[in-house]
């Protein structure tokens, strides 16, 4: 798929998962596997492969400017395919269509 964005091959529509209360297993995000959902786990926010790792910190730390290298480096349980994963994730949310609402 060369020089086609990640997130037109998603069907563009909001992605709703639904948790079993009676499973203890983790969710795998459909977007990708790598991107793990359980709401017993860091408050239920998405993180990189079931660890206490949230997505959003990974981003973060790319947003302030640190390598995949550094990032790796410092964080030995991540592998490169999860910085892929985490920014590719961010891309498809970033692609959802926001309905703003109009206030009182």
């Amino acid at each position: 798929m060369a020089g086609r964005h990640q997130g037109d091959s998603m069907n563009r529509s909001a992605h709703l998962l639904r948790f079993d209360s009676m499973s203890h297993d983790p969710i795998q995000h459909p977007h990708d596997p790598r991107i793990t959902i359980d709401p017993n786990v860091m408050g239920g926010r998405p993180c990189i492969r079931g660890l206490r790792f949230p997505v959003s910190r990974l981003l973060g730390m790319l947003a302030a400017g640190q390598s995949e290298a550094e990032i790796l480096k410092n964080h030995p349980d991540l592998e490169a395919a999860d910085i892929r994963a985490a920014i590719s994730y961010a891309a498809a949310l970033a692609d959802q269509r926001v309905v703003l609402l109009k206030s009182a």
